[in-house]
């Protein structure tokens, strides 16, 4: 049997320190919540502005840091061959219920690193800010805030499992809230309403397409599909080498040609293979049968899992699948699904990451908030994750019919939004407004 697939796959580098970005901000607020926080409580006068000062090195170090780690893996991401300009990084396995993984997994390709260039740029100009400003906005909280908004935008920027993007929305969103919260608790709660109410929507929308890619719903109820087969799919290799490669599902083991321990554990990339007939099974997967395969000189063979899953590249490789008659099959296959009511499964995701994206930018920060460049910097770092998503997940576009009409329209009310509250303010504010709130819509 031949190669059942070929498709212009994403090739992606593996990477063992991607995680290294996410470091600074995480050690920064542990620092300031163990150490600097006690210190100031026991410390006055001239020695408390002293722990200041020291808390407010330990801050910029730690927003500097996650920029220096976000500039390093870019460089190496440029460096990259043509096709493969993407690195992943396997952290940690997470949860594993029935069926449904929630591993840790990290995916920079150049949108992401763009993305997350910008949010660390914006973060060391707030860290400039409260470092040099006034010694009362110097406070061990104020550090505890921007680096908590930093981590989780980044966190959201570089996920590749859409649960570790609602962590990082979560994350983002608390910042928000906590930031608009100080100069009024009503704001506070207002800020948090939006950010719960966008998390939400974008979790239904992640479970209708998890389930939605493993079945439908029909009159009956769901209806699961019996297997989720391995598709073998072919890449362009080296010439005079033959290769095996699996990103997805992390953890899983692949067994080639009837093997009875272990050939490789998953992610894996560019394992030498023979050229030949051959035969995988992998376990970890609803898959109760080999799939047989041949692989030709100069072939990477690309094992793709069919079925439910988080993994947002996972989904990318599936719906780039094509069939030895050039016709995308598993897409049309999946366009076919419907959700709950009879409304095609793509359109419901859409319309539920839509919401999710107008309410995490309709949590709008106050100008009034301390720091006036922090305050842009928390509303940048949360409008900014919901249309982002959206152009990560772009092969889902040709799927949904009048999708782009309706993410532009989308986009569209969104700035007149930004431009009608800029409206109500005057000189610098109204443009800060504007460009705060517009941004995301520009992005639609």
């Amino acid at each position: 049997m031949t190669l059942e697939y070929e498709g212009p796959l994403l090739r992606a580098a593996l990477s063992r320190t991607l995680w290294l970005v996410l470091v600074g901000p995480v050690l920064g607020i542990l620092w300031q919540v163990l150490v600097v926080r006690r210190r100031l409580a026991r410390a006055s006068g001239s020695a408390q502005r002293r722990e200041l000062r020291q808390g407010g090195w330990a801050g910029v170090a730690g927003v500097f840091a996650a920029a220096v780690a976000v500039l390093a893996h870019g460089v190496v991401l440029a460096g990259l061959p043509p096709g493969g300009r993407a690195l992943y990084d396997h952290v940690a396995r997470g949860a594993h219920v029935a069926g449904l993984e929630a591993p840790l997994d990290l995916w920079m390709d150049v949108r992401a690193a763009a993305a997350c260039g910008l949010a660390c740029l914006v973060a060391c100009a707030a860290a400039v800010l409260v470092a040099t400003g006034p010694t009362f906005e110097r406070t061990w909280t104020r550090w505890v805030w921007l680096q908590l908004a930093l981590l989780g935008a980044v966190l959201a920027l570089l996920a590749d499992g859409l649960l570790t993007v609602a962590a990082g929305w979560t994350l983002a969103g608390a910042a928000g809230a906590w930031l608009a919260g100080w100069g009024d608790a009503r704001q506070g709660i207002a800020a948090a309403s939006w950010g719960v109410s966008a998390v939400s929507a974008l979790l239904l929308g992640a479970a209708l397409l998890f389930w939605g890619l493993g079945g439908s719903w029909d009159d009956d109820g769901y209806a699961p599909e019996l297997d989720s087969p391995i598709a073998t799919t072919r890449a362009e290799g080296r010439a005079g080498e033959v290769t095996l490669s699996m990103t997805a599902p992390p953890g899983a083991r692949v067994y080639l040609d009837g093997a009875k321990a272990p050939s490789a554990r998953v992610p894996f990339v560019r394992m030498p293979l023979g050229a030949g007939p051959h035969s995988v099974r992998v376990d970890g997967t609803e898959v109760g049968s080999e799939t047989p395969f041949r692989a030709a000189d100069g072939d990477d063979v690309v094992l793709v899992p069919l079925g439910p899953t988080l993994s947002l590249h996972a989904m990318r490789d599936a719906f780039a699948l094509r069939d030895r008659r050039g016709e995308p099959s598993v897409r049309r296959e999946i366009e076919a699904r419907v959700a709950p009511g009879r409304i095609s499964l793509v359109a419901a995701v859409f319309l539920l990451w839509l919401m999710a994206t107008g309410a995490l930018s309709a949590m709008h920060i106050p100008l009034a908030a301390p720091g006036l460049l922090a305050a842009v910097a928390g509303g940048a770092t949360s409008s900014m994750l919901g249309p982002l998503l959206l152009a990560r997940v772009d092969f889902l576009f040709p799927s949904a019919v009048h999708t782009g009409l309706v993410v532009a329209c989308a986009g569209a009310a969104i700035a007149l939004g930004a431009t009608w509250r800029a409206l109500g303010h005057g000189g610098v504010q109204r443009w800060l407004v504007f460009t705060t709130g517009a941004a995301p819509g520009m992005v639609c």
